[in-house]
């Protein structure tokens, strides 16, 4: 918010006081992550491993060799998440970005890991990313039903083709439904449920032989069990 406050050069109390509150939640949750975590560190310290192994090494890397930042950022596996996130809408978040500044720390937090785009779309980790993306949206469909004169060519060619470009986004929503999705898999599912079922007992005597103190090294299929 305080970023948006700048951009939209808003008084200070809509740039500081944001900016301090999210610092401190910031500072704070990161260090009561580190003391319920057994490891005593963050979580997922590991998926940013490739600039160091604590994060004050993380940290001191990133400001000093922001090279490396940048190259991970600008890598195809990130250019193909954020497709992944925009073609469900054609884009139009594009339209009014600034919006999508209030979501940046938490892409950048996905950008900066080295996970396969496919997971992370395929995972709830983006969610925190949806409000802000369809905020956008809405903003720009807003600005694109408006009656005055738009500046921008592209926003009056979308005008001028409404039909088109309508019907161009029931087909991405769709698509990104079916590709996206776990509907396909869910209804694979239940028409293979008598195929699955030495798979799924296999499954519930190896979980039956897991203790509550036990370190376990398991497939996604098995994390609603574990």
């Amino acid at each position: 918010f305080g970023i948006l406050g700048l951009v939209e050069r808003r008084r200070w109390r809509w740039i500081i006081p944001p900016f301090v509150v999210g610092a401190l939640w910031l500072v704070g949750a990161t260090l009561l992550a580190g003391h319920l975590n057994p490891t005593g560190s963050y979580k997922f310290i590991a998926l940013y491993s490739w600039l160091g192994s604590t994060q004050s090494e993380i940290i001191r890397h990133a400001l000093l060799e922001p090279w490396r930042v940048l190259r991970q950022l600008l890598n195809i596996n990130n250019i193909f998440l954020a497709a992944g996130l925009l073609v469900p809408l054609i884009g139009l978040p594009l339209l009014r970005a600034k919006y999508l500044l209030l979501g940046a720390l938490v892409a950048l937090q996905l950008f900066l890991t080295q996970v396969s785009a496919t997971i992370v779309l395929q995972t709830h980790y983006p969610a925190l990313l949806l409000p802000f993306i369809f905020i956008a949206a809405a903003a720009a469909l807003s600005e694109l039903t408006q009656k005055q004169a738009v500046a921008s060519r592209l926003k009056s060619f979308i005008i001028s083709q409404k039909q088109i470009c309508s019907i161009i986004l029931v087909v991405a929503i769709l698509y990104s439904f079916v590709t996206f999705s776990p509907a396909i898999a869910v209804v694979q599912r239940l028409f293979q449920q008598g195929e699955n079922q030495g798979v799924v007992a296999a499954e519930r005597e190896a979980v039956a032989t897991v203790s509550p103190s036990d370190s376990v090294v398991a497939s996604f299929s098995f994390l609603p069990a574990l």
